[in-house]
């Protein structure tokens, strides 16, 4: 018990007493007015304050239920009243949770002018604040910044596929190449190419790529598919069994469906996208 080290001897003592007073009360089956009486004259309390004991003696018969309750505000309890309470979580879902990303301060200071309003005391800085980390953490992402980084955030991870062997798995991902194209004649420009890489995550060889200007897509992946298997096949393993596991970059789902009826691409499980990819790590 985490509490038990800051109960006062005098505390438990008192607890004690009580425990022991209000035993005999229970175990008598007439509790007639005198007798309430002796006892509320023994332990130094009020009616009102000895049926309340009573009460958490009959609930909760251990000694601790009769301990001293701490003055004061409950943990967890709002001291602001429910109509401030209402004009918080109004302001929160109308004002703060927008793709806008107000700050908190803008938040208190429309808080503060729906108080006036109404004629209220303005909420401190800090009662705002609670009130925001208190809120799902996953709406609030959402609303601020979009459902997909909300699930990015959020989602449940699964672990990768154990990699022990050469081609066992491949990663293919896109990435923008730091360069950008001009036109040969007049300089103007044309755009940043694109770079598909197919890497082997084991021994990190970069097995095939294609370089295009054109956006990704399924065409830029069975390329750089026809590479790797070029690629493999010039170092001597059969084709058809290079490739145990494909994990595709989550923005090619497209390219897995049209690339099934040609490489059958695996169904397992890749690699949680919220982890940098070896064509990242490989272009840094």
């Amino acid at each position: 018990m985490g509490k038990s080290s800051t109960i006062s001897d005098a505390e438990w003592a008192l607890a004690k007493r009580r425990a022991r007073v209000l035993a005999e009360l229970v175990s008598n089956k007439e509790c007639s007015h005198a007798i309430i009486n002796r006892a509320c004259a023994t332990l130094r309390v009020s009616r009102a304050m000895m049926f309340r004991l009573l009460a958490r003696y009959r609930e909760d018969q251990r000694t601790s239920a009769l301990l001293p309750k701490t003055p004061g505000r409950k943990r967890g309890s709002s001291g602001l009243g429910k109509e401030r309470e209402e004009i918080i979580s109004a302001q929160i879902r109308k004002f703060y949770l927008t793709r806008e990303k107000r700050p908190v301060a803008a938040l208190h200071r429309e808080i503060a002018a729906d108080c006036a309003k109404h004629r209220l005391r303005i909420p401190a800085y800090g009662s705002v604040v609670r009130r925001l980390q208190a809120f799902d953490r996953r709406t609030l992402v959402a609303k601020r910044e979009g459902p997909q980084q909300a699930r990015q955030k959020f989602r449940t991870l699964h672990a990768s596929p154990a990699i022990t062997k050469p081609l066992q798995l491949v990663q293919i991902d896109h990435t923008l190449v730091d360069v950008i194209v001009v036109d040969e004649l007049e300089r103007k420009t044309i755009g940043r190419p694109w770079l598909t890489l197919a890497i082997d995550v084991a021994t990190r060889a970069v097995l095939g790529f294609h370089l295009s200007l054109a956006d990704p897509n399924s065409t830029s992946v069975a390329l750089t598919l026809s590479m790797s298997i070029g690629t493999v096949s010039m170092l001597g393993v059969r084709a058809h069994c290079c490739h145990h596991l494909i994990g595709f970059e989550s923005g090619t789902r497209n390219a897995i469906r049209c690339l099934r009826r040609s490489t059958y691409p695996s169904t397992d499980r890749p690699p949680p996208t919220s982890k940098r990819s070896h064509v990242d790590l490989a272009k840094r």
